[in-house]
């Protein structure tokens, strides 16, 4: 019981986030490539799925924030647009996850428990919170420019940094180390 109460809490802050997602923190299609050439490759290299799910998340938010962006750009304003942006992208993206988690009987299982919760949830939201923290700084880096880049791609690069430390972090704090080369 303690756990589905987790797991909606944190469906609860996710959802609430994405909420306030806004065309000013709009994300390209080049940051979407780069999120998911990190998730490939931390499945390729074996690495714990907290840390894939974080990537996951991620990309969850940059193309709930890319679509609805589009939407706005498109004038394709319609009763619920976001919300149903929202569910479109949990639907095809986290629910297959949980499927092959549940089918391999992974979920919620005490060995697939970060801090008591389910990796999926708890790397999701950490991906989804860490992209609204890089969004946050590359605005910062922007508007302390007089509204232009430092330099090109900025906003993918910020993104990316962000992710990638926030994985090695994770790896190397909840994980000692385990980590072992391919190759």
């Amino acid at each position: 019981k303690s756990n589905m109460k987790k797991t909606a809490v944190s469906t609860l802050v996710f959802v609430f986030l994405l909420l306030f997602a806004s065309p000013v923190w709009a994300v390209c299609p080049i940051c979407i490539i780069g999120l998911g050439a990190g998730l490939e490759i931390s499945q390729k290299l074996g690495i714990d799925d907290t840390i894939t799910f974080l990537w996951l998340g991620a990309i969850i938010i940059s193309l709930i924030i890319w679509t609805i962006d589009w939407l706005k750009k498109k004038n394709l304003n319609f009763h619920a647009r976001k919300i149903i942006v929202i569910l479109f992208y949990l639907g095809t993206v986290l629910f297959p996850a949980y499927l092959m988690l549940e089918k391999n009987q992974s979920y919620n299982h005490p060995t697939h428990q970060i801090w008591g919760i389910d990796k999926l949830w708890v790397g999701t939201v950490l991906g989804v919170t860490l992209l609204f923290f890089g969004l946050l700084i590359n605005n910062f880096l922007k508007k302390k420019n007089n509204g232009k880049i430092y330099f090109p791609f900025q906003r993918a690069t910020v993104l990316i940094i962000i992710i990638a430390m926030a994985s090695a972090t994770l790896h190397f704090l909840c994980f000692q180390g385990t980590f072992k080369w391919p190759f």
